[in-house]
């Protein structure tokens, strides 16, 4: 079951980010940034959401707040200009939280690692705008995301 919510949240929120931002998909290296980042990071949050419904409510509760306060990073990033890369402090965050969840089959944590490699692939060897060849914005979003997930975890209520 928490499967289907993964995959309805991966499809519903990377669409409803399209519709709101318009990305140029057009772009092989604009695409490759949003996806996997995007379905990846949706398909967490349907995590979330199924596992605060089916009862899981405390470890639930401290995830999905930590990936709101990523997102919200990353919306200011895009909103504010703020000096880091969103789309890497959310990645990073969602890594930490799948690698850290043990019932997950390993090919679906490690596959969490995937957007990192793309965003840092693409930031540094092919940047697509200025801010996306900023070293500094590069650092400071996986820095970022690395702290709000290592938080996260040290929050969770030890079984």
């Amino acid at each position: 079951m928490v499967w289907i919510w993964r995959l309805v949240m991966a499809v519903l929120g990377t669409a409803i980010y399209y519709m709101v931002n318009a990305p140029d998909w057009r772009n092989r290296f604009l695409l490759l940034y949003d996806i996997p980042t995007l379905p990846v990071a949706f398909a967490c949050a349907g995590e979330l959401l199924f596992r605060l419904a089916s009862g899981e409510r405390a470890a639930a509760w401290i995830r999905l707040i930590g990936l709101l306060v990523a997102v919200g990073c990353g919306a200011g990033a895009q909103y504010k200009a703020w000096p880091l890369s969103g789309h890497l402090t959310v990645a990073t965050t969602v890594a930490l939280l799948q690698l850290s969840s043990v019932r997950d089959p390993l090919a679906w944590r490690l596959l969490s690692l995937l957007p990192i490699l793309l965003l840092i692939g693409i930031r540094t060897f092919r940047p697509q705008t200025a801010l996306m060849g900023n070293t500094f914005n590069t650092c400071s979003g996986l820095i970022l995301g690395a702290l709000i997930g290592s938080a996260v975890l040290l929050l969770l209520p030890r079984p």
